[in-house]
Parts: structure tokens; sequence; C-alpha cells
């Protein structure tokens, strides 16, 4: 092996451990086998979440937070480029804490929680046996979680 093809290896090589690895110790596993299993379970998550684009019914944010989660753990990298993504950057923007969730995003979250409680609830009690009380928990969970949507980092109103 030449000396050129020796530099070139430890370039490569130097280079790879900037990007996935730009501050180690920095909320990141150590071990390389566990780092490229996060990564390979947040790619896992990222397709999830990607079929969840186009299959209704198939969530979409959660798969994402878990690959966000996983690419922090293992690759930064990774996890700037999902933030960044043109597809995925939309559901993940509101994470940081700058930006507040506009009324209009608010509305449909909270019509389609409300959609699926009343769809649930209904197929609960067509059981044989229905549990009237897991209807009430339900609807009881959705009232905290419509308080908690409308109450999340409401817009800034600018002072005139």
């Amino acid at each position: 092996m030449s000396n050129n093809q020796e530099i070139e290896e430890i370039v490569s090589a130097a280079t790879h451990e900037v990007a996935c690895n730009p501050n180690p110790g920095a909320a990141q596993v150590r071990n390389v086998l566990v780092r490229y299993g996060f990564a390979f379970i947040g790619l896992f998550f990222v397709g999830l979440g990607a079929i969840g684009v186009f299959v209704p019914g198939i969530p979409t944010t959660g798969p994402l937070l878990l690959a966000s989660f996983f690419f922090t753990k293992s690759c930064p990298y990774l996890e700037n480029k999902l933030i960044r993504n043109r597809f995925f950057g939309a559901y993940l923007k509101y994470l940081d804490g700058t930006e507040p969730l506009p009324r209009a995003a608010k509305v449909s979250a909270i019509g389609m929680m409300w959609l699926s409680i009343v769809i649930s609830s209904i197929a609960l009690c067509l059981l044989p046996t229905p549990a009237y009380w897991t209807v009430g928990v339900c609807i009881l969970l959705g009232l905290v979680g419509t308080w908690f949507i409308w109450n999340f980092r409401n817009e800034r109103r600018s002072a005139k």
C-alpha cells in the first residue's frame, strides 16, 4: 500500500468520525456497535414514518420522534439531516421550542384525536361484553389531550 492510499484511508476515517460524532461523549453511546445499532433502528423508524406519510392510519410523527432520539444517541449528522429534510422537517420543526404551534395545526390535531376517540368508543360499545368505563376513560383522556394541545406553545402576539 502506498503512502497516498494510507493517507486517503486515514482522512476518510477521520471525516466519517467527525461527521457521525462531532462531539464525542455528548449524549452519545461510546460503543461503536451500539451506535451503529441505534443508527439502524433510527433508519427503520424513518422508513416507518415515510410509510405513514402515504398510508392513512399509520402514524408519522411518533416514528420520526423515535428516529430523532436514536440518531441523537448514535449519529447527530443523521439527526440533522432528518430535521432539515424537506419531507419530514415539517413534522419535527416544532420540537426545538422556539416556534409556536399554529392554530390550524392545533385544530387539526384535536379534530383527528376526537375522530379516533369517537370511532374507538363506538367499537368498544359494540363488543359482546362492553366495558363502558373504558369509553369514559377514553373521553377523559381526550379532554386532557385537548386541553394540552390547545395550550401548547401558543402563538406570541406582537406588542403594539
